[in-house]
């Protein structure tokens, strides 16, 4: 190898070698959403609850309980395990008397104590502005060191469009900020969540989906994750949330149902959560993988012909036959979703939720 003319960078390759050291699988804070150490994005229109939604979501990780359980007396929807940890909530849009309202609620809703681990930043000054990288002022490394000071395993930053200085939003500005995001999950092995907004006018048509994500296309780019929030109606309560990229395990569409008490006498809010329930867009491909693995969480493992009898009685007035769950079945293990053991009797398969 010739002698390099010029002075190279002291950057380390990854090789084989290392690629064939044995890592451990990869961890989720949000199963099947949001890994340790990833960015995502998560948006919709004005008024469609996301940032209630995302709020729910970290009571739900400090609490360690699973996101979206299905409502009482339903069995309806889909719910994500969580692995329990501190959250870290970072509000540039809402003020503090409305984060006050939500965390109060949220965290009632859980019957979190008064030292549990979720935390709320509101309005902070300084603000936030992920183009400032000068040695005396790096809001990056600021970030990362008050992920660290927290110990924060899910962070919400909300939202994207305030916390970017200068960049124009719709130009090539928006890679240095989204690689700003991008090292703090990485340094700090959070998973951050950060709160944007969709295109005018941008559901349906011929368009791809990931063009309804407002913005430069470095933004979608630089996620691992990206998911859009949809509200049924402006009054309505229940929301529909469609994977718009994944760079990971394909995920399948899911909904959510806001309930909430106000305290007596008053609009404000007393308790508040998100259940899971089935949104009303689904195909019913995905109809039949969200039964398949409801019935397997509940029931535990099963050989494949009750699993067939379980998930069309799950299933109710939804006809779906044998052939079309039995394919869904097989894209789930494909997935790694679904675990598939060798039955007790000869030819005979068993089928379990495969542990993480």
């Amino acid at each position: 190898m010739s002698t390099p003319t010029y002075k190279p960078f002291a950057w380390t390759p990854l090789t084989v070698a290392t690629a064939y050291i044995s890592r451990p699988p990869t961890r989720y804070v949000i199963d099947e959403l949001f890994e340790a150490g990833s960015l995502n994005v998560v948006y919709g229109a004005p008024g469609s609850l996301k940032s209630l939604l995302l709020l729910d979501a970290c009571a739900c990780v400090v609490a360690g309980v699973p996101w979206l359980e299905s409502g009482p007396g339903s069995t309806t929807g889909r719910s994500f395990a969580t692995e329990q940890g501190a959250a870290l909530y970072l509000d540039f849009d809402n003020g503090m008397r409305r984060a006050l309202d939500r965390l109060e609620a949220m965290a009632r809703h859980r019957q979190l104590g008064d030292t549990a681990p979720l935390y709320v930043v509101a309005m902070p000054s300084p603000w936030l502005d992920l183009t400032k990288s000068n040695p005396r002022d790096n809001h990056r490394e600021q970030l990362a060191g008050y992920v660290q000071q927290y110990d924060a395993q899910l962070v919400v930053l909300d939202n994207l469009g305030v916390i970017s200085g200068d960049a124009d939003e719709n130009a090539a500005d928006m890679a240095g900020v989204m690689a700003a995001l991008r090292w703090v999950a990485e340094t700090t092995g959070a998973a951050l969540v950060v709160i944007h907004h969709q295109r005018k006018g941008a559901v349906g048509g011929k368009q791809r989906n990931g063009d309804s994500l407002r913005g430069h296309s470095s933004i979608e780019a630089s996620l691992d994750l990206a998911l859009r929030v949809e509200r049924d109606a402006d009054d309505s309560n229940l929301l529909s949330v469609e994977a718009t990229k994944a760079r990971g395990v394909s995920v399948d569409p899911f909904g959510a149902r806001f309930s909430f008490n106000h305290k007596p006498t008053t609009h404000d809010l007393e308790t508040a959560c998100f259940f899971g329930e089935t949104p009303s867009n689904l195909s019913p491909d995905q109809q039949a993988r969200n039964a398949i693995s409801d019935v397997l969480s509940a029931q535990g493992a099963l050989n494949q012909k009750t699993l067939v009898a379980e998930v069309q009685a799950h299933l109710g007035s939804t006809k779906i036959g044998r052939d079309r769950i039995l394919r869904n079945l097989a894209i789930l293990v494909s997935r790694g979703l679904v675990a598939e053991q060798q039955g007790a009797l000869k030819n005979a398969k068993m089928y379990a939720v495969a542990l993480p």
